[in-house]
């Protein structure tokens, strides 16, 4: 039995020799590996926090994006309105202009019960009206002064008649409204 005993110490320590490092060596390699930990630890917390401000500016990023976008929608918007407002204007002007000329008694009137679908607007100019305007006194023939010898009155001036001066007026009016369109 002593054999026995003897024989599994040779054994296991032919089999254990261990390599040996001296205690400073195991202690500086312990220093140097904390070392890393904690760089890498900081490095970690560093790139959480530059993911985090990246975010941030990203979702204020958004943020801007989505102001100017709903900006940018309601200027749009806005510009669609004028544009329409000055094209009915325009409308407006050239039908009553038309009807003072053939001697409707009420001009406005003219203009509110005429077909608007038989008028076009494109690049400045009124399609139309005189065709719509026919029409519109072939349906309703009271709108039309029954007395044909006075000359009709201008609509904005209080009853004066109409010259050329005023008609050239009239269409220089709606040249400006037009180039005010086109800016």
């Amino acid at each position: 039995m002593v054999e026995d005993a003897k024989t599994p110490e040779v054994e296991g320590q032919e089999k254990a020799k261990p390599d040996t490092f001296s205690r400073e060596y195991v202690e500086e390699l312990r220093r140097e590996s904390a070392k890393y930990r904690t760089s890498a630890k900081d490095l970690t917390k560093q790139v959480e926090a530059r993911d985090a401000t990246l975010k941030e500016h990203e979702d204020a990023g958004k943020s801007e994006v989505e102001r100017l976008t709903a900006e940018n929608t309601t200027l749009v918007q806005s510009l669609k309105d004028r544009d329409t407002a000055m094209v009915d204007q325009a409308i407006r002007i050239e039908v009553e202009r038309a009807a003072a000329i053939a001697g409707v008694i009420n001009p406005e009137a003219a203009y509110r019960l005429i077909n608007h679908d038989d008028l076009e607007y494109e690049d400045g100019k009124v399609a139309g009206v005189d065709k719509a305007l026919k029409t519109l006194l072939k349906n309703e023939p009271y709108l039309v002064r029954q007395d044909a010898e006075s000359p009709p009155p201008d609509p904005g001036s209080g009853g004066t008649p109409i010259d050329s001066t005023t008609s050239s007026a009239d269409e220089e009016l709606l040249g400006v409204i037009m180039a005010g369109r086109k800016k």
